[in-house]
């Protein structure tokens, strides 16, 4: 792995004057969340709340939710552009803002799996051209999953936000429904921040971006309407479990030559677009409106 663990390489490319500079924000954002916990909100201001409909209040300590709504992923030598929205949510253990594990979703998925078209198919030979689609998966556990609250929250300027190992599963009628690129014995493991990336010597870094936060239900809430998250310093395996009929092994060969993997680090880009909120569990239980009561019929 390019990572060997998440904490040690992010706290090594970490600013003291960042670290000081977030410190000071989180003790601001937590304040902001806190304040006026029984202050009355109107009907319109509880119903912010509903995008953490499926967080793990009973676990969580703060709720998160990213919509991804635009971007990119590059794998090799195929850039598969998003689409169709990508939403990843959950809870984090603690009320505060450092890098913790994911914990699931509760009544939806964590990461939903949404197929992305490849733009060309994946190959111009027989059979195995025509429409194929995309679709990133979790690969382990959600817990694998590392969020860091307070870089979603501000400018982090190289603290990674996310560590989120995938694997893409490829679909189309020939490549059957064993189809991967990562697994998670092997998984694709981005390190996304909204700052500047380190990829390796000679591959030109990428870099992100962050609105300001809002503040919407009285400041219960902390949105970011529009944030960019970027990686180039991962690598992505070669194809596995592609094709059916005992082809598997020629089908992977080719589509692994066609595709250009496996991509060593550098070789490989994503970019995701799109928009973060954040609140405090004991906020949501309070705010988030009931579900309505069926009446009985007489």
């Amino acid at each position: 792995m390019e990572h060997s663990t998440h904490r040690r390489i992010g706290s090594a490319r970490r600013p003291t004057v960042a670290k000081l500079a977030l410190a000071a924000a989180a003790m601001l954002l937590l304040a902001a969340l806190c304040a006026s916990p029984a202050a009355a909100i109107r009907k319109a201001e509880r119903e912010e709340f509903l995008p953490f409909a499926d967080c793990p209040l009973a676990s969580a300590g703060l709720c998160v939710v990213a919509d991804t709504t635009g971007g990119e992923f590059v794998i090799g030598r195929k850039t598969v552009p998003i689409t169709k929205p990508i939403l990843l949510q959950g809870g984090l253990p603690k009320y505060n803002f450092e890098e913790q594990s994911l914990v699931a979703a509760v009544g939806g998925e964590t990461l939903a799996k949404v197929p992305q078209e490849v733009p060309g198919g994946l190959l111009g030979i027989g059979g195995l051209g025509g429409e194929v689609t995309a679709t990133a998966e979790l690969a382990g556990p959600v817990s694998s999953v590392h969020v860091n609250g307070l870089a979603l929250a501000f400018p982090s300027k190289g603290i990674y936000a996310v560590v989120l190992p995938l694997k893409v599963k490829l679909s189309n009628e020939v490549l059957g429904n064993d189809c991967y690129i990562g697994s998670e014995a092997e998984p694709i493991v981005l390190h996304l921040t909204d700052g500047k990336t380190y990829p390796p010597e000679g591959v030109e870094p990428i870099e992100g971006s962050h609105s300001e936060f809002e503040g919407p239900a009285k400041g219960r809430i902390n949105r970011v309407p529009a944030v960019k998250l970027v990686d180039n310093t991962f690598s992505v395996p070669g194809a596995k479990g592609c094709g059916s009929s005992g082809d598997e092994a020629l089908i992977d060969e080719v589509l692994n030559l066609d595709v250009g993997l496996p991509s060593k680090a550098g070789s490989n880009k994503a970019i995701m677009s799109g928009s973060v909120e954040q609140s405090a569990a004991a906020l949501v239980a309070e705010d988030l409106p009931k579900p309505k009561k069926e009446k009985k019929k007489k």
